[in-house]
Formats: C-alpha cells, sequence, structure tokens
C-alpha cells in the first residue's frame, strides 16, 4: 500500500524511474517466494538538476532559505519535481530547511502521493538529523495519504504502530520533541527490545509479525548499533524459545528476525543449525538465511552440505542458500560452487547469479555454464588472496 515508482523493492533508496521501465524479472526462492532480481542501478538526480532553476538575468537574488521561493518550487508539480526539489531543500543547513518547511509544508498544493515524496531526502541515509521534525510535519497535514506514509516511516525508527493507535503519537512526539535523532533511535529500539524479551508466544508472535522484516539498514550509517542494543535487551533469549514451538510459520518468523540481529557463532551453531538440517524446505531456507553474514565462514561447509542434498528442482531455486554464501563473502567458497555448478548444469541461474555473480563481480549470463567457469577461475584466481589461489575445484554427483 506504501509502494509508488520512485521507491524499490526495499524501500531504502529513493529510485526514479521512467513509465515505461519494464518491471524487474522475479525469481523464486526454494520456499517459494519471489525474489526481486538486482537491476541496473538508475542514478540519482544530480545537485544540478535537483537545485532550483537560478533567478532571471537581471532580478534580485532571493536568499536561498526563502519560504515562498520554496513554496513556489513545489507548487503544482509533479511527484517526480517535488522529489528532486526536496533534494534540493534537504542541501540547505538542518536549521534552515527545517525553518522553510515549517512555513510551507501545509500550504504546498498537489495529491498526497507527489506530497509525500517530500519526505524521502530526510528519512532515507543518510537520515536526517531533522528526520522526526519532518515526519511531524507529516503526521499533522491534512492529507491521509501523507499522514500513512509518515506512519510507515515511524514503523523503521520509533517501533510503533501508529497506524493502530493514532492517539499515541501525541504522547509519543511529547517526550520526545526535545531529544536529538539518535537518542530516539536507541531509547525506541531498548523500549521495544524490552518488550519483546518480556512478551508472552502469542505477543511476541504479534509483535515479530507486525514488525517483520526490521529495517536497521536505515540507520546503519549512523554508527548506531541497534542490532545490539536489541541483544542486550534479551531479545535472542526470547527468539530462542520461539525457535523451538514447531509451529513452521512462527519459526521462519523467529529466523528471519534472528537474521537482522547478527548473533555470533554460539548461538547461531546452538539455535539455528540444527534447523538448517530440517527436512522442510522453508524452514532450510530461512535458517540459511540467519547464517548468512559476513565473518560466518565457518558456516559454508554447512550451507553447501545441506544446498546439495536438496532436490534438482529445489537446487536449481534455493536463492537463499546463494545469497548467505555471497553475504559471507568469503572468496574461498568460489571454487565450491563453480563444482556445484559443473555438476549440475540446472543451477546455473541459483549459484550462476547469486552466487557467483556476486562472489566475484561477473554478470550472469545464460551462457556462462560450467566450461565458462572452469576457464574463468583457471585464468582469474590470481586476484584473490594467497590462500585462494590454487584451492581445487571439488566433485560433485548428483542423481537425476
Amino acid at each position: 500500500p506504501w509502494g509508488d515508482p520512485s521507491q524499490d523493492a526495499e524501500r531504502g533508496a529513493t529510485r526514479v524511474l521512467a513509465s515505461s521501465e519494464p518491471p524487474e524479472p522475479l525469481a523464486r526462492d526454494a520456499a517459494g517466494a519471489s525474489v526481486i532480481a538486482p537491476s541496473a542501478p538508475v542514478a540519482s538526480p544530480t545537485r544540478e538538476e535537483r537545485s532550483p532553476s537560478a533567478p532571471p538575468a537581471g532580478a534580485t537574488e532571493v536568499p536561498a532559505a526563502d519560504p515562498e521561493v520554496w513554496l513556489a518550487r513545489f507548487a503544482d508539480r509533479s511527484w517526480r519535481e517535488m522529489l528532486n526539489t526536496a533534494y534540493a531543500l534537504a542541501e540547505l543547513a538542518d536549521e534552515e530547511a527545517l525553518a522553510v518547511l515549517r512555513e510551507i509544508f501545509h500550504r504546498i498544493p498537489g495529491e498526497g502521493r507527489a506530497r509525500k515524496q517530500i519526505l524521502k531526502p530526510f528519512v532515507f541515509a543518510p537520515t536526517s538529523a531533522i528526520v522526526f521534525d519532518v515526519l511531524h510535519l507529516a503526521m499533522t497535514d491534512a492529507d491521509l495519504e501523507v499522514q500513512n506514509a509518515a506512519m510507515h516511516y515511524l514503523r523503521d525508527f520509533a517501533w510503533i504502530d501508529f497506524g493502530e493507535d493514532f492517539g499515541a503519537y501525541e504522547t509519543w512526539r511529547r517526550e520526545t520533541a526535545e531529544k536529538g535523532r539518535d537518542e530516539i533511535l536507541v531509547e525506541s529500539a531498548r523500549a521495544f527490545g524490552e518488550r519483546l524479551a518480556l512478551a508472552s508466544e502469542d505477543e511476541a508472535r504479534a509483535l515479530l509479525e507486525r514488525f517483520s522484516n526490521p529495517r536497521f539498514h536505515a540507520t546503519e550509517h549512523l554508527r548506531l548499533d541497534l542490532p545490539g542494543i536489541f541483544r542486550e535487551a534479551g531479545v535472542l533469549s526470547r527468539l530462542e524459545g520461539l525457535l523451538h514451538t514447531g509451529d513452521g510459520e512462527l519459526v521462519q518468523e523467529t529466523l528471519d528476525w534472528a537474521s537482522h540481529l547478527q548473533p555470533e557463532e554460539p548461538w547461531l551453531r546452538a539455535h539455528v543449525v540444527p534447523l538448517l538440517r530440517a527436512p522442510e524446505t522453508e524452514i532450510a531456507s530461512a535458517s540459511a538465511r540467519a547464517l548468512g553474514q559476513e565473518g560466518n565462514g565457518w558456516a559454508i561447509p554447512l550451507l553447501v552440505e545441506r544446498f546439495v542434498g536438496l532436490s534438482r528442482e529445489e537446487r536449481a531455486n534455493a536463492i537463499s542458500f546463494m545469497d548467505a554464501i555471497s553475504d559471507i563473502n568469503d572468496p574461498s567458497a568460489i571454487p565450491t560452487l563453480i563444482g556445484i555448478l559443473v555438476a549440475d548444469p540446472g543451477t546455473h541461474y541459483s549459484v550462476g547469479y547469486y552466487g557467483l555473480g556476486n562472489l566475484t563481480g561477473v554478470e550472469y549470463d545464460e551462457a556462462h555454464t560450467g566450461p565458462f567457469w572452469l576457464a574463468w577461475w583457471e585464468k582469474n584466481q590470481s586476484r584473490f588472496p594467497l590462500e585462494v589461489r590454487g584451492l581445487p575445484i571439488p566433485t560433485f554427483t548428483f542423481g537425476s
């Protein structure tokens, strides 16, 4: 319900798309979930494209922070034009940009779909220091679509669904209005983590579902260790219990949450590795995602073992396993993946695109079959660390 053509599937980066751009290709994970294959990045507007037009020759130059100038720039514009102008406004000093927005935000004409674009330069990385003041303007706007967009963004920052209780926003704003961005982010994460840690099974299930796919990446650039705050609040201990309920859907949701909390090796070995061996492919795939963290090279043999044990059809679509291996980002896995692709050409997409493509930087091509990768390794292994060069291509045997 929140999507629009300016926003990609991850909701993290703003993309300006031409109306004729074809939809991104869909792949299927082993669990049957749709996965959007990465497409070529679309360049963000340049500073020159985003900046207000220079005044006509001979005209009196107006200060950059003049609210009426910005109101004129926003008035009756398409969503793309509003987005570009908002990026230019965000380049002002924080206090100047906020003063302009407080003066004009509720006077900007246009539909909500266009006006909510103004929020994006302040919400998305680098998240602005005035993000909560800007979102407050949207939360108090008369346009419901603008309010809804603000509530959507606040869920990722405040860990409160104000759509369920809009009246709670007034209290929350009153308690946080004088606090800085980082203090709000840390306190909100800690409060939610403590709430989740103490929740009953039913309450925890509801919270995990309501706040599925937590978007810590929205604040990673701020160097705030929000996953660490959740761990300190005892969330991993609560997740342990949920992993052993026998409820397949709850176990998958819990594994997805665990994958965002960056657990250390002992916790993963104790609670996730056993589920990697589960006969249900959906649970095994969710376990693979939880293991897919940079530095978890120890998990690669376990992921490979479970992957080769899948059926031929499952291997062809088991993107979660290859995503996990590429996220671990250990080039020593390259020869093993080449060996799999040589033995099972049906994995040219799952292994070739999501595994080898991400680890080597080689663009996916259907023509890149086993012989291509064998020759590629011979020619290119010298660019990798010494301990990786010369690693043999293992031999795999798969049934029909």
